[in-house]
């Protein structure tokens, strides 16, 4: 008689051992419940049904629309010597822009080192 595997072992399958029967204790699936229904939304009861043909009324409302914030115009200078940018707000005045030439040839695809 062949000792039965315990719970804690696991059977291993050696074919190069000729044990050709191993049995493996097989436990039942447990029962689970079915699922449920979710349950289906309520339908609000209209005070006038409508019929197919005729269009929907809707009740007439006035929108307004939204007031716009007093914010200065772009370029604006305060008492601090600071302009506003929209976007970024008061930032101190750097002045007007400079420019500079470049002493390039124009080719903007020279190799500019050596890549050894």
């Amino acid at each position: 008689m062949t000792p039965q595997p315990t719970l804690s072992e696991t059977p291993v399958l050696q074919p190069e051992k000729g044990q050709k029967n191993i049995e493996v204790p097989i436990t039942q699936p447990a029962k689970t419940q079915k699922p449920t229904q979710p349950p289906k939304p309520k339908v609000k009861a209209s005070t006038k049904p409508q019929s197919p043909a005729s269009t929907p009324a809707y009740e007439e409302k006035t929108t307004q629309p939204n007031k716009q914030k007093d914010e200065p115009k772009a370029g604006a200078k305060n008492n601090d010597g600071k302009v506003y940018v929209p976007g970024f707000g008061w930032v101190e005045d750097q002045g007007d822009n400079k420019g500079n030439t470049s002493e390039s040839d124009g080719d903007w695809n020279k190799q500019v080192g050596s890549m050894d």
